[in-house]
């Protein structure tokens, strides 16, 4: 009887936390939507694709410089939560000592990258590589949190920058500051005051002796070095197409072309949370068929709710594009509704990407993104120059489709996973349907608790 009522309990604080993060990233959507429509239409096209040249590379960079690590960490800090502070402390310490590369490689490259900018956004995106070492205190300690599985406090972390960018841009229209150098150059401050605070909450959380060990450093690099890995066809994959925009267009057809992107966008934060919380369960199960059945219940739930989002967004597209951006980006409308379809099926990638992980099979995402990196290439390098916007985004959707194709294999390798389980109404009804109950009972539960 009591290993009933521990698994329910268990399966309780698993729907609870699922609803967390999907509320956050829910959240973190909606202020993505709202940061590019203020973005749009405060800039306009010219000032929008300005700001995404200053900020494009130097957060691709950003992301690869942590090599890893923040994968590696949430594994690590799953399976042994007693020594998350060790695994933290060696975490950003080789995130840092790795940093300093990344940033004389963007710096050496960026004239060459946006070739197609003025000097004076060239010398703002230079200078946006200070996000580099900010991000070791910003984006990386949180993880730990997830790897322990504190969710609460480690989705409130997650929405600190998207806040500080919905600020910059909010005083930025009411003090008519228009240049996208000075607002990603507040933007960079701000960050780098919350570092310090969220690196010290995250602290406080952690266990165990702080130390770094060698012994801790192969662990994390073990993991994390394919994850990163990956990562590389994964970023290229995301974005060659806004990279291959940049490199071959004006900025006022690259700002058209990010408000298309920015439709679509809020998809995977919306199918993000099953697969986040689910990914530490996996790593820490007891058995094959425990871990199978998380594995399940993460793709089914991830694939349903994309799904939905996608058909919504691509009916919308037509009148919703031009309303939320304005007149100015009604050529956006076409491009817009093919990439709903690439975000929403890089969404279900990123669900299937994190679970696997979960298996401790990071490699898997590389082998999915170098085979979206080998096809969407050729596809964009074919379409772009003759259908312009349009046949970028056409690229990216092939790119994508191909990634899904070798996932669904890599799936099948470790979770039994068939094609026909992503789908499965009768089996996502019932999901569903005790993910109800569930919350009824946490509701009855709670409202007893009360009266007594």
């Amino acid at each position: 009887m009591m290993a009933v009522v521990n698994g329910g309990g268990g399966t309780s604080r698993s729907i609870l936390n699922v609803a967390e993060t999907a509320l956050t990233n829910a959240v973190l959507g909606g202020i993505g939507i709202a940061t590019g429509i203020l973005a749009a239409r405060w800039l306009g096209p010219q000032g929008r694709g300005e700001l995404a040249a200053i900020q494009m590379w130097p957060s691709i960079l950003s992301s690869l410089a942590m090599v890893g690590m923040g994968e590696a960490l949430a594994y690590y800090c799953a399976r042994r939560p007693s020594e998350s502070k060790r695994y933290v402390t060696t975490a950003c310490l080789i995130a840092l000592a790795v940093m300093p590369l990344f940033a004389s490689l963007g710096y050496v490259l960026m004239p060459h990258l946006l070739s197609r900018q003025s000097p004076r956004i060239v010398q703002a995106a230079r200078s946006y590589l200070f996000l580099l070492p900010i991000y070791a205190f910003v984006g990386l300690p949180y993880h730990l949190l997830r790897g322990t599985q504190r969710y609460r406090l480690w989705n409130a972390m997650r929405l600190v920058p998207s806040v500080l960018w919905l600020a910059v841009l909010i005083v930025g229209v009411a003090s008519s500051m228009s240049d996208p150098a000075r607002m990603t150059a507040t933007y960079l401050v701000l960050l780098a005051c919350a570092g310090p605070l969220l690196t010290g909450i995250v602290w406080r959380n952690a266990a165990g002796p702080a130390a770094p060990t060698a012994a801790t450093g192969r662990e994390l690099t073990a993991f994390g070095l394919p994850s990163v890995i990956g990562t590389l066809p994964q970023f290229f994959n995301v974005k060659l197409d806004q990279m291959m925009v940049t490199a071959v267009v004006a900025p006022q057809q690259l700002g058209v072309y990010m408000a298309a992107v920015a439709w679509g966008s809020a998809i995977p934060m919306l199918s993000t949370a099953i697969s986040q919380v689910m990914s530490p369960r996996i790593a820490a199960g007891s058995s094959d068929a425990e871990r199978n059945r998380h594995f399940n219940h993460g793709v089914r739930g991830a694939a349903w709710v994309v799904a939905a989002a996608v058909i919504v967004l691509i009916a919308a597209a037509p009148l919703g594009v031009t309303i939320a951006f304005g007149q100015a980006f009604q050529p956006a409308i076409v491009p817009a509704a093919i990439l709903v379809v690439a975000s929403g099926l890089n969404a279900v990638n990123g669900a299937f990407e994190e679970l696997l992980r979960g298996y401790g099979r990071p490699a898997a995402t590389l082998r999915a993104e170098s085979a979206a990196l080998a096809v969407g290439v050729p596809a964009l390098l074919l379409l772009l120059p003759r259908a312009g916007l349009t046949g970028a985004a056409i690229g990216s959707l092939i790119g994508s489709a191909a990634a899904t194709a070798v996932l669904l294999f890599e799936s099948r390798q470790a979770a039994s996973l068939q094609m026909r389980d992503v789908f499965d109404t009768r089996a996502a009804a019932e999901m569903f349907a005790a993910a109800r109950q569930r919350f009824a009972g946490m509701r009855l539960s709670r409202a007893a608790g009360r009266d007594f």
